[in-house]
């Protein structure tokens, strides 16, 4: 008997996508966000050019979809056990007469009432591999009141919740109220988390009670403010004036997942796999820390971690009842957007394309990055989640200092005490970090490592104030032509990395179509071109860079 297509979307507050699975095989997943260039797609719905775009992708029409999922926080208790409800809201977004006659075999696929947590558990614990795992998922909230919830997942029993806890206890909400209050802006988590290393807090203070394995304060940030006077209250604008408090944010989250993590562990003293979603483990400082604890040996997490996983997550907990024999595999690599063929590509693009390119040569690209040029690095299917993995990414040298603030200054727009993150060959990854399990969370990017004495002069523009960097640890199978090129920069230089920084500017989605690129190349001059899938380069015009160029 065929796998089933299953068909599911996210849609309400934020980071809505879209996930097409194939039996438990994931095929294709995109977040709606790249489409609308509206970043996070804030209070945004799934369109039907973005569903059918999933569906070219996969080369299937909507008779061969199955199952269909939906997910939205606001209110998704009241339609995740509705016999139609889902399969209204699929009828709006497509149009009532081509639902009627072309979607003909869809069903609503709602086996089980599953909540937002588990959805994230899920999408993290079936992309593992793992045949058991313990699970931690923490965000800013669920849809059910809770903020932390502790699970044991495996693939005969499913996602069991253990323990939660409720939204007054969020960390999510500690690390988002201080980044406002720090006038770092909305969603400005990812600055305070840089902004954090700049102060190495000894607070170790937790605010998990380990005795009665609750939490003890309400509101953690306005706690915090009760017990650490800063000034807030006159809005400084600078931010040297919260190095310490950032700091002490960090450590109240880190200890207190910490804690965290040693009660999940005592449900299973023997297990030895790990898996965490939601939001809040997009923070790589902590990400290290849980690892750096010992407790267990290999950790798993989905990069799109965010609310956009929990498409993902849905799909998965139905796939799981629906199939009989489940055998999940890892997933190695997340280029699992959609699909762009040329054909599809407007001519006057096509044309423009055609006239603005030149073969790639990759002795030519090493001389650029050896002369700190910034250049484009575009192909194939775009990454899931907010990193970039190698699909859409901007590349530089890391060797001078002065290549960090250009990137964030001219052409990222960023803070400058924001680092870059580097992206390293697998056979060398050992000799320049302390990190002796890359396996656990670095091929996504996903914790922070300490970089070794001897190579921290080399890589000055990816090593941040506190030695660490952020690595993305990338095997030749899951991107050949990238490794190539980064081979051929460490023969020449001795340097087996590259700085790898999304391919976006300030306030933007990663850019996903070719328009998307020669529009950002327009904008931004200061890249000097764009390599399109390992073959050409694309060249709009002679810029002034970094190098001299």
């Amino acid at each position: 008997m065929a796998e089933p297509y299953i068909l599911s979307i996210n849609e309400g507050i934020h980071e809505a996508s879209v996930t097409l699975l194939k039996g438990i095989e994931l095929r294709v997943f995109v977040e709606q966000e790249r489409h609308s260039r509206y970043r996070h797609h804030i209070d945004g719905v799934v369109t039907s050019d973005v569903i059918y775009k999933v569906l070219e992708t996969e080369d299937i029409t909507p008779e061969q979809i199955e199952y269909f999922c939906y997910c939205n926080l606001t209110d998704f208790q009241d339609i995740s056990v509705g016999s139609n409800t889902g399969l209204l809201t699929l009828k709006q977004i497509v149009g009532a007469r081509e639902f009627d006659t072309r979607w003909t075999n869809v069903k609503f696929a709602a086996i089980n009432r599953s909540n937002h947590h588990e959805q994230h558990c899920a999408a993290s614990f079936y992309a593992s591999g793992f045949d058991s795992a313990l699970g931690l998922v923490v965000d800013g909230s669920g849809d059910m009141d809770d903020s932390i919830t502790l699970f044991k997942c495996s693939k005969k029993d499913g996602i069991i919740e253990l323990k939660k806890y409720a939204r007054k206890y969020s960390l999510g909400d500690l690390y988002s109220e201080a980044s406002k209050a720090m006038e770092l802006g909305n969603n400005a988590e990812g600055k305070l988390m840089g902004l954090a290393s700049y102060y190495k807090s000894d607070w170790d203070y937790s605010n998990f009670d380990k005795e009665t394995k609750e939490m003890k304060h309400e509101n953690l940030f306005s706690w915090y403010l009760t017990q650490h006077p800063y000034p807030f209250e006159s809005r400084l604008k600078d931010p040297i004036h919260y190095i310490r408090a950032a700091g002490e944010v960090q450590a109240l989250f880190n200890n207190t997942l910490l804690d965290l993590t040693e009660y999940l562990k005592s449900f299973d003293p023997n297990e030895e796999n790990l898996v965490i979603a939601g939001g809040c483990m997009l923070n790589c400082s902590a990400n290290a820390e849980i690892e750096k604890q010992g407790l267990f040996k290999h950790i798993y997490c989905f990069p799109a971690t965010n609310d956009a996983g929990i498409s993902l997550g849905a799909a998965y907990l139905n796939a799981a009842k629906l199939i009989e024999n489940l055998e999940t595999k890892r997933i190695e690599h997340v280029y699992l957007g959609v699909n762009y063929p040329r054909s599809k590509t407007p001519l006057r693009l096509r044309e423009i394309n055609t006239n603005l390119l030149k073969d790639y040569n990759i002795q030519e690209v090493v001389d650029d990055l050896v002369e700190n040029c910034v250049i484009a690095w575009y192909q194939g299917r775009s990454e899931a989640g907010p990193r970039a993995l190698g699909h859409r990414t901007l590349l530089a040298s890391p060797q001078n200092r002065v290549t960090l603030d250009f990137i964030n200054k001219e052409i990222k727009g960023r803070e400058a005490f924001r680092p870059l993150a580097p992206i390293v060959l697998d056979k060398y990854y050992l000799d320049i970090f302390e990190d002796p399990n890359p396996e656990n969370l670095s091929p996504f990017m996903l914790k922070n490592v300490v970089i070794k004495k001897e190579w921290r002069h080399k890589i000055p523009a990816v090593c941040h104030i506190d030695n660490t960097a952020r690595p993305q640890y990338l095997k030749r199978e899951v991107n050949p032509e990238l490794y190539d090129l980064i081979e051929a920069f460490y023969e020449r230089t001795g340097i087996p990395m590259l700085i790898n920084t999304s391919l976006n500017g300030k306030g933007e989605p990663i850019v996903e179509t070719f328009a998307d690129l020669m529009r950002f190349l327009e904008y931004h001059g200061e890249v000097i071109y764009a390599i399109v899938n390992g073959k050409k380069i694309l060249s709009p015009r002679i810029v002034n860079n970094l190098g001299g160029k």
